[in-house]
């Protein structure tokens, strides 16, 4: 398979702190008007596609913060984070200077900056435009909200989208809601908010931006303040320019020494992108309340489905506080609002602990979402053993098993908005081969769970349901012949992501054998080029990660060619789109790129592949599943934190291995293996601080 090739909808980055999000880079403009998808209009790179905040229930602000130069620049390129540059950043070359334009968020605040540094003196303009979709107050269609509708707000006069006052441009937005459901279960309105932009050097300013002249070695930066308040975001914007660029950039976030894993390889390697691409925009998408955005300008809302892939990433960092909080977050959602398909990134006003009893009852929770809520909450407590917490939740958990539809033949439907649903010609199919693991996996983990918390009539009645739809899925969605799961029973041929699902979402042995022969399709019929479903050439962005993952759980060889695969699908961030298809023998994504639920999938399953670390917590036992990359030299993780307070660190080379321990009372097991360079080495033991192997001896 060739490399990806460098296209516009695989380029971009984002940038955010729960409270400011910046989507830039992109190359392309978005529509504007209605559903911001992307264009087939070329832009200068420099141009910042979405401004939103203070929070990420408010949309895009502002277009534009375009760089330009007298002449048009000869070259723009886009990059990451690097040895030059500690932000994500686009130089700009030009005949008589190059101009690097640096893009950084505030730790904490709704502050994003802007830095330009240049070779040479040079004068420069820089272009922006209010979003025009701000004067009324909206649906997620784009249609007004109607005055005598409770959830009305005063619309915003063109002539108010964006005012001069003294050196600051001010932008003001009507108050628009993102909600893909429109429900009397959601009571937010949003306020009119904010955007003050100045500039710490001289400039001039008129209503569509900045003229300033930039001089070499002295950087110069945009200030962007947003706030719910006028006055408050210009006062923050004026006190802020009167420091210097560096400050400025010194109170940014920057998490390149805190990163999960530092590879021992070249910073151009496609699988080092993937990696720190990814765990980037996760830090820029999730928002204040726990929970990740599904794309940063098309999508700025809280999928149940799609929060998995960074859920999942979580999980294989053994990051069980950001597994918590996402938990938080969707338990929250449910008993405020009952089971949506997505939720505005907003906190609600109570938890759920202090939410009455009974929920909101709404169409999506007959399938599916709400095995997602619980799948949450149940890996976290099975990394962590923390039944307070699944003790509290445990009201939602049994009303999330109990709340599906089961169909006459004792199976569930899917709910229609599948990825791989919508580019496989499928509708919302009854008799769901998808949902039912689901629902399996579901009511194994609430069956386990229910007998510690004593709820033995509970128990019973999980384990009678399971009993059911597995009897009723192997008989009439098991293709004996093909020895494969059909997706449904009037639709009797396979889709890849599905037949992955056993190992995706770690059901337990017996299906994971059953499923063995679907992985085994999946490797020979639909890979190079990949395909969801059979005889097409396209695939979800997410399906080569789950066979990634499958193949290192089934320990095949195989993995370190997807593993390659997924290096050539990467974008230049290491990002993913929604979808791929086979174009001149590449695989091209399209639907929009910079996807975090992808993006998650194909890092979680890549961090399996490197590291494949699993916690027991009742047993006290490590497992470790160590394969170092042909490209690579090693690598080493940072602090990771256990259930029982104490920290490990990991660290490979290619001819030794160190596991340290601290602010550990008790021993662990440590079990698993180490594919060394010179073969496969057997981790067993028992380990209080620290465990060391080389691949031709093991020390203690």
């Amino acid at each position: 398979m060739q490399k990806n090739r460098d296209t516009k909808l695989e380029n971009g980055y984002v940038i955010g702190n729960g409270q400011v999000l910046i989507t830039a880079g992109l190359g392309v403009e978005i529509q504007r008007h209605g559903k911001p998808v992307l264009t087939d209009h070329p832009c200068s790179k420099t141009a910042v596609a979405a401004v939103s905040g203070p929070d990420y229930v408010c949309n895009n602000l502002a277009f534009g913060f375009t760089i330009e130069a007298q002449e048009p620049w000869t070259e723009e390129r886009a990059g990451m984070p690097d040895a030059e540059c500690a932000f994500y950043h686009v130089l700009c070359q030009g005949r008589e200077a190059s101009v690097r334009v640096e893009d950084g968020v505030f730790v904490s605040d709704s502050v994003w900056i802007r830095t330009l540094r240049s070779t040479a003196a040079l004068a420069v303009r820089v272009r922006i435009e209010a979003d025009p979709r701000n004067g009324e107050f909206l649906w997620w269609d784009g249609t007004p909200v109607e005055p005598e509708s409770e959830l009305y707000a005063p619309s915003v006069e063109p002539d108010q989208f964006v005012q001069v006052q003294d050196e600051q441009l001010i932008f003001q937005g009507a108050p628009r809601r993102l909600f893909q459901d429109i429900s009397n279960a959601y009571c937010y309105a949003g306020k009119p908010r904010y955007l003050a932009v100045q500039c710490n050097a001289p400039v001039c300013v008129d209503p569509t931006g900045f003229r300033l002249q930039l001089e070499p070695d002295h950087p110069v930066s945009l200030v962007s303040c947003l706030s719910l308040n006028r006055e408050a975001a210009s006062a923050s914007a004026a006190q802020l320019a009167k420091l210097s660029s560096d400050e400025l950039q010194r109170r940014c976030l920057r998490k390149q020494q805190d990163r999960f894993l530092t590879p021992r390889a070249l910073p151009s390697d496609p699988l080092v992108k993937i990696l720190q691409g990814t765990e980037d925009l996760i830090q820029a998408v999730t928002a204040a309340n726990g929970a990740g955005l599904a794309q940063s300008f098309i999508y700025p809302m809280n999928y149940i489905r799609d929060q998995y892939g960074i859920f999942r990433f979580h999980q294989q960092c053994l990051n069980h506080s950001e597994m918590k909080r996402i938990c938080q977050a969707y338990l929250d959602f449910e008993s405020q609002f009952g089971i949506q398909n997505a939720y505005d990134p907003i906190t609600p006003q109570r938890s759920f602990a202090q939410q009455p009893f009974p929920l909101i009852s709404t169409e999506w929770e007959k399938t599916e979402l709400p095995s997602y809520i619980n799948l949450f909450v149940l890996d976290y407590v099975q990394l962590t053993q923390d039944l307070d917490f699944a003790a509290e939740a445990y009201p939602l958990l049994r009303y999330n098993v109990l709340c599906q539809s089961l169909s006459e033949a004792s199976l569930l439907s899917g709910s229609g908005d599948e990825t791989y649903v919508h580019i496989s010609g499928l509708g919302k199919e009854a008799d769901f081969t998808d949902s039912c693991f689901l629902y399996l996996k579901n009511c194994q983990g609430m069956t386990e769970l229910a007998e510690k918390l004593n709820q033995n009539a509970d128990a019973a009645l999980f384990e009678q349901r399971l009993a059911q739809v597995s009897e009723a899925l192997v008989k009439q969605n098991y293709c004996q012949e093909g020895q494969y799961f059909q997706i449904s029973q009037s639709q009797p041929d396979w889709i890849s992501d599905v037949l992955l699902m056993p190992y995706w979402i770690n059901m337990n042995e017996p299906w994971k054998r059953l499923g063995r022969s679907g992985v085994e399709r999946v490797k020979k019929e639909a890979v190079r080029p990949y395909r969801s479903r059979n005889r097409e050439d396209r695939c979800t962005g997410m399906m080569p990660a789950m066979l990634l993952s499958a193949l290192c759980q089934l320990k095949d060889p195989a993995m370190l060619e997807v593993c390659d695969d997924l290096g050539k699908m990467a974008s230049p961030f290491g990002l993913f789109c929604e979808y791929y298809q086979l174009q001149e023998k590449t695989m091209i994504g399209y639907s929009g790129g910079q996807r975090p639920w992808e993006s998650a999938c194909a890092a979680s399953a890549l961090i399996e592949m490197l590291a494949g670390m699993k916690m027991n917590p009742i047993t006290r036992t490590l497992t470790l599943n160590i394969h170092v990359p042909p490209s690579w030299q090693g690598f080493a993780t940072r602090w990771i934190e256990l259930f029982d307070g104490s920290e490990i660190k990991l660290d490979v080379t290619l001819h030794h291995l160190t596991l340290t321990r601290r602010k550990a009372e008790k021993s662990l097991q440590l079990n698993g293996c180490w594919h060394a360079f010179q073969g496969v080495k057997t981790l067993r033991g028992e380990m209080m601080n620290q465990w060391e192997c080389s691949d031709s001896e093991f020390m203690k």
